[in-house]
C-alpha cells in the first residue's frame, strides 16, 4: 500500500464524490479477495455532488475507516449466523452552528460509514471518542486506535469534526463532519 505523498497534504477544494470514489476504489483494489470471500456489499448511497474543503489525504484517511469496517464485518462474517455484510456510505447536507451565524456558513458536508461488524462494547467506545491515542485489544486481534485519533487530528486541523457510535454485536458508525468548500473563506488560505 503506496500513500501518495505529492500534494497529499495541498489544500483546498475537493469533490466529494472523487474523495469517496478514490477511497473505495482503493478498497477494492487492495482488499478484493476479502471482498469477494465474505461478498460484503458497499454500498454508496446516492447524494448531490459538492466540493469540500481538505487535502488529498483525507482520501487515504476515508479509506482507512473503509478498511476497519471491511475487517471487523470480514471478523463478524466468520460466524456461523452472521448476517450479509454490509458497509453504507452516506453523504448529506447538515446544519450546525450559531443561529446568528450565515447560513451558509451553517451548512457542513456529513459523510457516515455505518458497519454491520461485531461494534464495540461502550466502553471501548468510550475509549475512542477520547483525543488520546488508545490501544483498545491485542495486536492479533487488529488495530490500536490511530488511525481514529489520526483522522480526529486531521479533521480538528481543518475545522472538521468526528462522532462513532456502536452498538455492540450489531453496528458500528463513523460520522465525519467537514466544510463545504467557500472561496471566499477558504480561498484565502490557499493562498498563504
Amino acid at each position: 500500500f503506496v500513500v501518495e505523498t505529492q500534494g497529499a497534504s495541498q489544500f483546498g477544494e475537493y469533490s466529494v464524490s472523487g474523495l469517496i470514489h478514490g477511497a473505495t476504489d482503493l478498497l477494492r483494489d487492495l482488499q478484493w479477495r476479502l471482498l469477494e470471500q465474505y461478498k460484503v456489499q458497499l454500498d454508496v448511497k446516492p447524494f448531490q455532488e459538492a466540493t469540500i474543503y481538505c487535502s488529498k489525504l483525507f482520501r487515504h484517511h476515508l479509506y482507512n475507516v473503509l478498511n476497519n469496517s471491511l475487517f471487523w464485518v470480514a471478523k463478524r462474517l466468520g460466524e456461523r449466523s452472521a448476517p450479509p455484510g454490509i458497509i453504507s456510505i452516506e453523504v448529506k447536507r447538515v446544519q450546525q452552528g450559531d443561529e446568528y451565524q450565515e447560513r451558509e456558513l451553517n451548512e457542513r458536508c456529513q459523510i457516515r460509514v455505518w458497519d454491520n461488524g461485531p461494534g464495540v462494547p461502550a466502553a471501548f467506545l468510550d475509549k475512542l471518542q477520547e483525543a488520546e491515542r488508545v490501544s483498545l485489544r491485542k495486536k492479533e486481534e487488529g488495530g490500536h486506535g490511530y488511525g481514529l485519533w489520526t483522522l480526529r487530528q486531521y479533521l480538528a486541523g481543518i475545522g472538521g469534526w468526528i462522532d462513532l457510535n456502536s452498538v455492540h454485536n450489531e453496528f458500528f458508525e463513523v460520522t465525519l463532519l467537514l466544510d463545504f468548500y467557500r472561496p471566499r473563506l477558504h480561498g484565502d488560505l490557499e493562498q498563504e
